[in-house]
């Protein structure tokens, strides 16, 4: 076992990196050049990729979980602008007849102003020629 100038005496090495010697077929740690089983080296690297796999499969499960939920909320919103459009008509509908009834009562009350009007004329013309004193 070599010494390397990286590595502190005293400090534990994890060994995070590891540089394989395809000559001598030996691993051995890049940080403190300590000589690794291949099969302990094979272990962690096959646990670091089911750790890999497991969050890849955890963060497809969420994407798949805001894919749907984004296709509701999409559904929602289509369902709000066609309540809001028929809203939107019956408002229309409302304003017209409005309109229309606020036209007629402006001609009702136009031809009751007038009756009332001739029937007035009509009394102080009966009241004039027929004088009652």
């Amino acid at each position: 076992m070599t010494s390397s100038p990286l590595k502190l005496e005293g400090t534990p090495c994890k060994h995070p990196t590891y540089v394989i010697d395809a000559d001598d077929r030996h691993i051995h740690c890049s940080t403190c050049g300590e000589v690794l089983s291949a099969f302990d080296v094979l272990c962690e690297v096959a646990r670091e990729y089911g750790q890999q796999d497991g969050f890849l499969g955890k963060a497809r499960g969420e994407l798949a979980h805001l894919y749907h939920q984004i296709d509701e909320q999409q559904v929602a919103l289509r369902r709000i602008r066609k309540s809001v459009n028929n809203e939107d008509k019956k408002l229309n509908r409302l304003i017209a007849r409005r309109k229309a009834l606020e036209g007629e009562v402006g001609k009702a009350e136009r031809e009751h102003a007038e009756d009332t009007l001739q029937l007035k004329l009509e009394a102080f013309d009966a009241g004039s020629r027929y004088p009652t004193t």
